[in-house]
């Protein structure tokens, strides 16, 4: 899949960016906001939940084909909240293709036609979702707009870009009627705080991402990812271009990210790197996805389609 490199100049979002969130008075219409990160601070379940959860999405006969060849047959699965899947392949070309077109319906970039794809049991919105309420966000492998700004302020302008809270400029959008200026900037710090602490990255919030290691600027991408909020993060090759210590710390990472209780798709090439990460793993070939269960559980593979 495409990265996303685009460079410009000029911003008016300069700034440090660093220091966590902070705790601030109950407001009239959000009550109490408390100074938690939601990917580092445990599963996020309420008390007597059953430790098998309903499905957080759940994808049914997908198919797909190009130049003739079938690289997704009646593919389905199932991922539940703070689960990881892993999909991988014999590695032949098909398959790399039909790995990146799951990936693709399930962040919601390409459509699902002929099958289907659900989250929460309703069918998955395409890009024009509401960046507030959609629960997806793909992992990119280049999230640099502008070589000079800092992570910080990258993460910032990503926030603006895509409307989050905390950077709305228009009073008619209803979370600008709902809270001041002031109230926003705060909004948008600990936004940006929390995605920093999140990916692990927050001691380069002030360094320039020009002078950036590939680690981190992959962990960028990461955190720009988490600026949404997900309650699903999707991979499609996240390793790929960095060295061994960067792949080891970027694996780490992302299983902190899962712990939290956020769900992990991840697809990859190198088998042994999915199950580093994965406890369920996909295994496409010929166009056809076989899921091992955990090993407790799914001694066998089994059809993910049947």
């Amino acid at each position: 899949m495409e990265s996303i490199n685009v460079v410009g100049s000029g911003c008016a979002c300069r700034g440090s960016g660093g220091g966590g969130p902070q705790r601030r008075e109950p407001r009239p219409d959000h009550g109490t906001r408390k100074p938690t990160n939601p990917f580092i601070d445990g599963p996020r379940r309420t008390a007597g939940a059953p430790a098998r959860s309903a499905p957080l999405l759940s994808a049914h006969g997908l198919r797909h084909r190009l130049a003739g060849e079938a690289v997704l047959d009646n593919v389905g699965f199932d991922l539940r909240p703070g689960e990881a899947l892993g999909l991988t392949g014999p590695g032949a070309p098909s398959d790399t293709l039909g790995r990146t077109a799951l990936v693709r319906m399930v962040s919601g970039l390409m459509p699902a036609d002929p099958g289907v794809v659900l989250l929460d049991n309703r069918p998955l919105a395409g890009p024009e979702a509401d960046p507030l309420h959609d629960p997806v966000s793909y992992v990119a492998h280049s999230a640099v707009v502008t070589p000079t700004f800092t992570v910080a302020e990258t993460l910032r302008l990503w926030a603006r870009m895509r409307g989050l809270p905390g950077s709305f400029r228009s009073e008619r959008h209803p979370y600008a009627e709902r809270s001041s200026p002031a109230e926003r900037r705060a909004d948008l710090r600990e936004l940006v705080a929390e995605a920093l602490t999140g990916a692990g990255i927050e001691q380069y919030a002030g360094t320039p991402v020009n002078r950036c290691s590939p680690t981190v600027l992959r962990e960028l991408s990461l955190a720009v990812a988490m600026l949404r909020r997900p309650r699903l993060l999707v991979f499609d090759e996240p390793t790929r271009g960095l060295d061994a210590r960067g792949r080891d710390r970027l694996l780490e990472t992302v299983g902190r990210v899962r712990e939290g209780g956020v769900a992990v798709l991840y697809a990859g090439r190198d088998e042994s790197e999915v199950r580093q990460v994965c406890r369920r793993v996909g295994v496409l070939d010929r166009g056809r996805l076989e899921v091992e269960g955990r090993a407790e559980e799914r001694p066998q593979l089994v059809n993910a389609a049947a």
